[in-house]
């Protein structure tokens, strides 16, 4: 897990192959923009844009954890919080891998709170279990962008 603000992100290029997209979609990403999805590179990097309301934290949420894509998670405009643990720590829930899909939930302690203000970006590799869109503070909307790298 790597968190900074989005002017940085070029410093971690080399990270992940798909990652320089990312940084050339942030060169003119907008918190007014379109919401959906952009595609960078077809199905191996890609862009969702959404706007929602965070959620009050509850003991019912579970983290999530995915094995085809990295996650890049960068806010535009209001803040978040996300839950973030070491996936091996926890209690697998259910799983869509064996369904074609990319997520597994998991419950169990998370070992630290990542806030998330305008201009932040989170990356989450296969082994970070995350519980995005908790609300922070008194952010009541929020604009984020979640860039999927393929794994190679």
């Amino acid at each position: 897990m790597i968190t900074d603000r989005i002017e940085n992100l070029k410093s971690y290029e080399k990270v992940a192959n798909g990652l320089d997209l990312a940084i050339k979609f942030f060169e003119t990403a907008t918190a007014d923009m379109v919401q959906g999805r952009y595609d960078l590179d077809g199905d191996r990097v890609f862009a969702n844009v959404q706007g929602y309301e965070p959620k009050e934290y509850n003991d019912e949420m579970l983290f999530e954890a995915h094995k085809k894509y990295i996650d890049l998670q960068a806010v535009l405009s209001g803040g978040e919080r996300i839950d973030w643990a070491i996936v091996d720590t926890l209690t697998e829930e259910r799983e869509e891998y064996s369904k074609g899909g990319d997520i597994a939930f998991y419950s169990g302690e998370g070992a630290m709170e990542i806030p998330l203000r305008a201009g932040d970006f989170t990356i989450l590799m296969p082994q970070d279990a995350h519980k995005p869109g908790i609300k922070l503070d008194d952010c009541k909307d929020v604009v984020k962008v979640v860039v999927k790298i393929a794994v190679d």
